[in-house]
């Protein structure tokens, strides 16, 4: 008996051990998570961690949007309205990216892909890139911009600043074109400022708060 006792005592100091070691890699994990996340938002406005495939086609990126808190209306409709305006401020971003940088490519096999300039010249041999002013290329830039995920917002009270971090793969894309196409056909979703509109309008601007929000998959681009 006294035997078993004992290796039970072990084995559970062996599982409480294994749970330390755990918590402590997740944490360490957040910690490097939020001074990613930190440094992206120094960086600023703009195109960040743009990352490639073997072939020179973009994976994913991330896109940067910054505005101003204005404390007007209250602190409510403060953070929707910044909300908004650095939605706008990434979207302008990556419309320029895309006319300056971004080369679309069709491939042989008829798919479209994303590449920059010194990036996927196989890919060009393989295939042909598509004017930057044709209709074409305005519409994979629309899907692009609709594939657009926010995955981090960062509210800064002191300084009344919002800044909005979205990240972008090539499946977003999809599966924004099948949720618009589902929106266009269905006439009872409601507008976007519906929120906006709705919001309570308070004159304390004391009551605005510093908050940060990080998605679950803000890992699989840092």
């Amino acid at each position: 008996m006294r035997k078993q006792s004992l290796a039970r005592v072990v084995l559970m100091s062996a599982v409480k051990a294994c749970g330390l070691i755990v918590t402590g890699q997740e944490q360490d994990k957040a910690v490097t998570q939020e001074q990613e996340l930190n440094k992206i938002k120094e960086m600023g406005i703009g195109i960040h961690k743009i990352k490639y495939d073997a072939k020179g086609a973009i994976e994913s990126f991330l896109v940067v949007g910054q505005s101003e808190v204005s404390t007007v209306l209250g602190p409510v409709k403060a953070q929707l309205l910044a909300r908004k305006a650095a939605e706008q401020s990434a979207k302008a971003s990556l419309v320029q990216f895309m006319k300056e940088t971004v080369t679309v490519v069709e491939t042989s096999d008829n798919q479209t892909v994303l590449t920059t300039e010194g990036n996927g010249s196989s890919l060009l041999q393989k295939g042909k890139s598509i004017d930057k002013q044709s209709s074409k290329f305005k519409s994979v830039s629309s899907e692009v911009l609709s594939g657009l995920t926010l995955i981090h917002y960062d509210l800064d009270a002191d300084k009344k600043t919002m800044t909005a971090i979205y990240g972008w793969k090539p499946k977003f894309s999809e599966i924004g074109r099948e949720l618009r196409e589902k929106m266009n056909n269905d006439k009872t979703t409601g507008s976007g400022e519906d929120a906006l509109s709705a919001a309570p309008v308070s004159k304390d601007p004391a009551g605005l708060k510093s908050k940060k929000v990080t998605s679950d998959i803000a890992n699989d681009f840092l």
